[in-house]
């Protein structure tokens, strides 16, 4: 992990690669997602704003630069830390799922996970799917991506990929990440992988959300698209560094 991004090493006979993962090629995209995470951060920063003002109620302060500044760096960082936050209680509930259904112990939850994990046994019970695997890392050397998948499930005698989410909703480039990682599983695995399904978990109710990705092929193009978008970009030959030629 570097940077927040995730590489993965993958070991192929005598060769070995380094590969970058699927959501960090995906985070290329930004959309209505990236527009509407703007509009929350600015709305979080100057809600901190608002809170450390009135905390000072009717005691008179002098507003010196050092105190404005001060509270304007704070207000900056808050937005992150709500992400990192709601970023933890994902990388839990995926570790407590993951543990369900490897049979391990999962131990006592923190009060933060009741409500998610019960949503998940929840849409264990009803689903109508067979679970086969957990959480488990693959590649593609022919794309040269890895990734790791949340779930490989059997429904009506085909395979499928699912992935686990704790966002406010489900994106439609969560299709795409589901199609890498079919991808990357059928040249890892060898089988064909027909199905895709998103899992939605509220963080603050015992409620779940299920969609099915409509198209795994059609939905791996766009993931491809992605791909070399991010990859066009990087290479930096666009802009001159300096003025005209």
């Amino acid at each position: 992990k570097r940077n927040r991004s995730h590489f993965y090493k993958v070991v192929n006979g005598a060769q070995e690669y380094e590969f970058p993962g699927v959501t960090g090629i995906l985070s290329i995209i930004g959309g209505d997602k990236t527009q509407k995470l703007m509009g929350w951060a600015k709305k979080e920063a100057l809600a901190s704003v608002s809170r450390e003002l009135l905390s000072y109620g009717d005691k008179a302060i002098i507003m010196e630069p050092d105190t404005v500044t001060g509270i304007i760096e704070r207000a900056k960082k808050k937005p992150k830390e709500l992400l990192d936050a709601a970023a933890d209680i994902g990388t839990r509930l995926h570790d407590a799922a993951d543990r369900w259904i490897k049979g391990q112990e999962i131990g006592e939850l923190a009060s933060d996970l009741e409500n998610p994990f019960l949503a998940f046994k929840d849409w264990v019970k009803s689903s109508g799917i067979n679970i086969l695997m957990g959480d488990t890392a693959v590649a593609s050397i022919d794309e040269k991506y890895g990734g790791k998948f949340d779930f490989i499930f059997e429904k009506g005698g085909l395979l499928g990929i699912g992935d686990f989410k704790t966002s406010s909703g489900i994106q439609k480039e969560y299709a795409l990440q589901v199609a890498a990682y079919g991808e990357a599983s059928t040249e890892t695995f060898g089988e064909e992988f027909d199905l895709g399904l998103i899992v939605r978990f509220d963080k603050l109710m015992p409620i779940f959300e299920t969609k099915w990705v409509k198209s795994m092929y059609h939905s791996f193009l766009g993931f491809l698209a992605a791909k070399k978008l991010k990859e066009s970009l990087e290479n930096d030959v666009y802009i001159e560094e300096k003025g005209e030629k």
